[in-house]
């Protein structure tokens, strides 16, 4: 049911890009892939739904404004989050396979990930110039990983753990904020 589905939305948009004439052209490739974010928009939003709201009124009572809260507080808390969901949607996006295999004919044009099934024949596997670009293809992925480790160790906490620490706040069960100290 599910490859069906798939199958379905692979046809149609292929009927669609045929008519805006971008059928082999990078711009048709990016929009392919710029427009199927559920993950991403799924993903941050469990991440901001864990934040509990209390941190948002206590940045509020300290002096700040409505965005310099979001922006001072709230980004600052979701950052491993976000970190993993830009992870995870650089490497679906460079690992994406399907969409460039029927949208890109010309072989000056073709991604990488496409490219490297020229090196598998009918009779015989080209093994050294396979896996030079396996390992050509994981560089721009181990070094954003390189960048963004230090932030990813919370983000990789359970959403289980996440929604479950949401439904604690909305039900009043946890209180979290910055208490002041009664100076006299």
């Amino acid at each position: 049911q599910e490859c069906f589905r798939e199958s379905c939305c692979v046809f149609l948009t292929y009927i669609i890009m045929k008519q805006l004439n971008l059928i082999d052209s990078y711009i048709g490739l990016i929009l392919i892939t710029a427009l199927y974010p559920a993950f991403a928009i799924w993903n941050t939003c469990a991440f901001f739904i864990s934040i509990p709201w209390e941190l948002e009124e206590a940045a509020r009572i300290d002096g700040c404004s409505r965005l310099k809260s979001f922006f001072h507080v709230i980004i600052h808390v979701a950052k491993p989050g976000l970190f993993v969901t830009a992870l995870f949607c650089f490497m679906t996006s460079w690992d994406e396979y399907m969409y460039a295999s029927i949208f890109i004919n010309t072989t000056s044009k073709k991604t990488i990930q496409v490219g490297m099934q020229d090196f598998i024949g009918q009779y015989s596997v080209d093994w050294g110039l396979l896996m030079s670009a396996v390992v050509i293809s994981l560089i721009p992925i181990l070094i954003f990983f390189a960048l963004v480790q230090k932030n990813l160790v919370q983000g990789l906490l359970p959403c289980s753990e996440r929604i479950k620490h949401r439904s604690d706040v909305e039900r009043g069960n946890l209180r979290i904020g910055f208490k002041r100290k009664n100076v006299q």
